[in-house]
């Protein structure tokens, strides 16, 4: 006996509340034993049942009549049969012999698959039978195997040789499910497989072992594996592959056994230490089962009544073992439809049906008769209804009641969650239709709540409908060479799991076809609520998240409107509070699906823009306050109450905090800054998520002012003004991607470890670099525009400061909360950009020939005017830039002459070749600012202000093709911006040789 034996203190309380379905206490009318008696039929020797139809074939040695008979087990109909007839609804199945043949000797053994069917005989003769169980033509006899080596011998003989009895009598038969052209059989300790095209030899003889085989089965997961029980509690595995070329190679081609001390023969060289054991016994080996759903699980029964419940995963010792019946066990059988029950018949006159979940007995009802029972099993497509056959001709068949497994069904909900236990029970009984229809109104219902626990429940009722996976392959597990370790605990787990949810590869093997509409709303819906779970528990670790990323693009791929955009909007703040990158490229594809349907996706556009520059005073109140982290005041009340700017810092250890922006996820603060100043930038990271619900809110509460999408372009009412300048700036998702890409590029390089390079190295794209080169051509994210504006005034890039600050200044009114900051930024840093001007204008006596002190400011001067409007900028700074111009052109003009005059001396060229080669210089840059994308021109230390700070090179933006005040007005430079550009031009030219 096993190690699981009954004690009272292990019996759980559900067991004692189930006495009543114990051996023979369950009600009556819950069980009902159908028996076919036939007085003509009184000493059956084996059966078979087809896997097509609920059909037996029994072997009757009797006096009266040596015949085989086919009985036919008919159910009655049912009301939810589709072609049901009234009259036959109802009723009691009816058992009845609808065939019968004339058997050539007397059978041991049997296997039907499909229409064919083969006898082994006790004579060692193998009878090939054709039998279509869907026809009532009588079986038709096809050939004859003999074995060569039992010719001549008469019926039933058994003589002793060496150690092992010598028996005539085909022990088993078993044809390849998987490969219908070939059987195998066992004859005394050989295993014979055979071709039904070739009836004079085996393909292959194999000696198993120096003592009798009694039992073998095929794999019905692979076709080259086959289960072999004999003595001494033996019990085999071996691969075809390896027994055809056993004679060359002689390589075993037993892959796994269970007694080391009962190999012998053939089957002893080359086996794997792992796989054996040391597991032994006097007892023989009756019967073997594989399991139907996992390959690597199977089940043995023994001659003195022991079940074992194998996991070749496992170390070489049952995982379950119990005492099944009080002597020789002649056939188990694993229920087709639930992988925890067995059935199992023995030569004691009992036939018992089991639950591997009912601990400690495990036996769930039982027939108990005078005469010994033969076989035994289940039809495929009959539930857990199974049958029995005796050795006095008794037919059993046991038609089991839905109500008699309700009470014995696991469960997950409590008693009063009644109509989620009767879907629980809808679905056990694979009335997948109605079960799978209240699931989905259930977890519909348990969405709707949105807690944890409802959304918990609602995702087991979705999972009831979907069937478990397997890691691992049958092979996989043979070949494995990882030393076996006790995986019990793991196999009870799973047999519970696979018994409450549909097990694995159960559709393919029943061909189970459902609506494809009713399996599209689960699926739908199982991707809905897997998001609401994961974004209720996710902790910011793991790869579950990633895997619901992947699920919403598939699902939406097929149909844009199976996830609620609620659903999606939930799962981009989720991402948006740990991975930033990896929240925007998930949008960016799901704007890229919604090109026609862009209302639609603006509750993502306006979370990840929140709050743009076009947030409304009363809807934000002080963003400053509320982008700058806990604790921290705001950028511009830190200036002003210092009377301070980034510009007049005093000391060499000034830091600048960068405004935080809701957009980042961790809550830190990094350096960033030029390596070669002594001024660095400090980003201080707030770890909130951006726009709260109001965002969908807003957009829902004016859903009805919306009109669908026309080409894509999205049309909004009055409603909401933040929407409608959003619209004036995203009419197509081509501009809806241009910013979703550069905020993640900004961010990514913002949390880098060296946001802003030294320039040592020009292939490095700094945060600088990738805005100048990337930034659309107005920056809607508020958050976004501030850091990029505080970089650039603490690295002293006035250019793109400044076209960056007017311009968006020109579009955001003062009704709008971002207003304010800007003209507190245009306040602070305008007069230290005049001053740092006036200071260029100065010439430096020492060193005449530095044309960079004056060539630097006036590159920047036509850089903000060639990319701003002139009617964006202020009429006195406008003007001051206008005076300043000239004057830096004609000192430019000055120190090309000097520098012919006085050379620099650390160039070690010529005057003049060194004045030819600034002036060709400028020109490249001055057409690169008017042209496209200008690259940096490196200004010189000594055209610095009074300040000690080193200033960044002068960057300056592509040209602005639109007015921004206007999106549909071409940009038009100022005529004084034109004379001054043409009079550089042609100064800059005389130096040119």
């Amino acid at each position: 006996m096993g190690t699981d034996v009954y004690a009272p203190g292990k019996a759980s309380s559900s067991w004692r509340k189930l006495a009543l379905v114990t051996g023979k206490r369950y009600k009556k009318n819950y069980i009902t034993f159908e028996r076919l008696l036939d007085r003509t039929i009184d000493n059956i020797t084996t059966a078979t049942s087809s896997n097509i139809s609920n059909q037996i074939v029994i072997s009757d040695t009797s006096t009266k009549r040596d015949v085989c008979r086919v009985v036919s087990i008919k159910r009655p109909e049912s009301k939810d049969d589709a072609n049901a007839n009234e009259k036959n609804i109802g009723g009691k199945p009816a058992v009845k012999v609808v065939k019968e043949f004339i058997q050539e000797s007397t059978i041991k053994s049997l296997s039907w698959w499909n229409d064919s069917m083969v006898a082994g005989s006790n004579d060692g003769h193998i009878y090939y039978y054709q039998n279509d169980p869907t026809t009532t033509d009588d079986p038709e006899l096809r050939e004859t195997f003999v074995h060569t080596k039992l010719k001549g011998f008469k019926e039933s003989v058994s003589q002793t040789i060496g150690s092992m009895g010598f028996n005539t009598s085909i022990k088993a038969v078993a044809i390849n499910q998987l490969s219908t052209h070939q059987f195998s059989s066992l004859e005394n300790n050989y295993y014979h497989i055979w071709d039904f095209s070739d009836a004079v030899r085996p393909t292959i003889t194999f000696k198993v072992s120096d003592q009798p085989v009694y039992c073998s089965q095929w794999s019905p997961h692979s076709r080259n594996y086959s289960l072999i029980g004999g003595s001494e509690n033996s019990i085999k595995i071996t691969d075809t592959r390896l027994l055809s070329s056993y004679s060359t190679t002689r390589k075993s081609p037993t892959v796994w056994f269970n007694n080391s001390g009962a190999i012998g023969g053939g089957g002893s060289t080359g086996s794997s230490g792992n796989n054996s054991s040391s597991y032994q016994s006097s007892v023989s080996i009756k019967d073997v089962a594989w399991h139907p759903f996992v390959p690597y699980w199977f089940a043995s029964a023994t001659d003195s009544g022991e079940i074992s419940i194998w996991d070749l995963r496992s170390t070489l010792e049952p995982v379950i073992s119990f005492l099944a019946h009080s002597s020789s066990i002649s056939k188990i059988d694993w229920c087709p439809a639930h992988s925890e029950l067995l059935v199992s018949s023995g030569i004691d006159g009992e036939y018992k049906f089991w639950s591997l979940l009912n601990e400690p007995h495990y036996n769930l009802f039982q027939k108990d008769e005078t005469s010994p029972f033969v076989s035994c099993g289940f039809f495929e497509n009959d539930g857990y209804n199974s049958y029995g056959v005796n050795q006095s001709g008794e037919v059993y068949y046991a038609n089991v009641q839905s109500k008699f497994m309700n009470p014995i069904i696991h469960s997950k909900f409590d008693k009063k969650e009644r109509s989620e236990r009767i879907t629980e029970r809808l679905i056990y009984n694979r009335d997948f239709i109605n079960g799978f229809e209240k699931a989905i109104t259930q977890a519909n219902k348990h969405s709707r709540a949105g807690s944890a626990t409802s959304l918990e429940k609602a995702k087991i009722l979705l999972s009831l409908c979907f069937q478990q996976n397997l890691d691992d392959t049958l092979a996989d597990v043979l070949k494995s060479t990882m030393p076996k370790v006790n995986c019990k605990k793991e196999t009870l787990a799973e047999i519970e799991q696979y018994a409450y949810f549909i097990p694995p590869t159960f559709y393919e093997k029943f061909q189970t076809k459902l609506s494809t509409n009713l399996m599209t709303k689960i699926k739908e819906l199982k991707v809905n609520l897997d998001i609401q779970y994961h974004i209720k528990n996710f902790k910011g670790v793991g790869d579950e998240i990633q895997d619901i990323e992947r699920d919403v693009l598939s699902t939406l791929k097929g149909d844009l409107n199976s996830i609620r955009m609620e659903t999606i909007v939930d799962l981009v703040e989720v991402l948006l509070a740990h991975d930033t990158n990896r929240c925007f490229q998930f949008a960016i594809q799901v704007i890229e699906l919604f090109k026609l349907k862009l209302p639609q996706i603006m509750p993502i556009v306006r979370l990840l823009l929140h709050p743009s520059i076009f947030e409304k005073k009363y809807s934000l109140g002080d963003s400053t306050n509320i982008l700058l982290p806990p604790g921290s005041s705001s950028l511009s009340s830190t200036t002003t109450s210092n009377n301070q700017t980034p510009l007049n810092v005093s000391g060499n250890n000034s830091v600048l905090q960068v405004p935080s922006s809701p957009l980042l996820k961790n809550n830190r603060s990094s350096s960033v800054g030029n390596t070669s100043s002594t001024t660095t930038t400090t980003a201080s990271l707030s770890p909130s998520m951006g726009r709260s619900n109001n965002s969908s809110n807003n957009n829902n509460n004016n859903s009805k002012e919306q009109t669908s999408s026309i080409g894509g372009q999205i049309i909004y009412g009055n409603g909401d003004l933040e929407e409608m300048k959003l619209n004036e700036y995203l009419t197509n998702s081509d501009q809806i991607i241009h910013q979703l890409h550069f905020m993640k590029g900004f961010l990514r390089l913002l949390n880098s470890p060296n946001p802003i390079g030294d320039g040592t190295n020009p292939n490095d794209e700094d945060i600088i670099d990738f805005s100048a080169k990337n930034k659309p051509p107005l920056i809607l994210s508020m958050p976004i525009i501030r850091i990029y504006m505080t970089i650039l005034l603490d690295m002293f890039i006035f250019d793109q400061f400044f076209i960056v600050l007017l311009n968006c200044l020109n579009v955001v009114t003062e009704e709008f909360e971002f207003h304010q900051y800007l003209q507190d930024q245009y306040d602070l840093a305008t007069p230290e950009f005049i001053e740092y001007v006036k200071n260029s204008q100065q010439r430096d006596r020492l060193k005449p020939y530095d044309t960079e002190r004056y060539s630097t400011p006036m590159l920047t001067i036509i850089s903000i005017l060639y990319n701003v409007p002139p009617q964006s900028i202020p009429l006195e700074l406008y003007e001051q830039l206008l005076q300043s111009l000239p004057l830096l052109i004609q000192e430019v003009d000055n120190s090309l002459i000097s520098t012919i005059q006085q050379p620099d001396p650390s160039s070690g060229q010529p005057g003049k070749m060194q004045s030819s080669q600034k002036a060709t210089q400028l020109l490249e840059s001055i057409k690169f600012i008017t042209t496209e994308q200008p690259k940096p021109v490196i200004p010189s230390s000594s055209s610095t202000s009074s300040s000690s700070s080193t200033r960044r090179p002068v960057t300056s933006s592509r040209p602005l093709s639109t007015n921004l005040s206007s999106p549909s007005t071409t940009n038009k430079i100022s005529s004084e911006l034109q004379t001054q550009l043409q009079s550089i031009n042609s100064i800059l030219n005389k130096y040119v040789y």
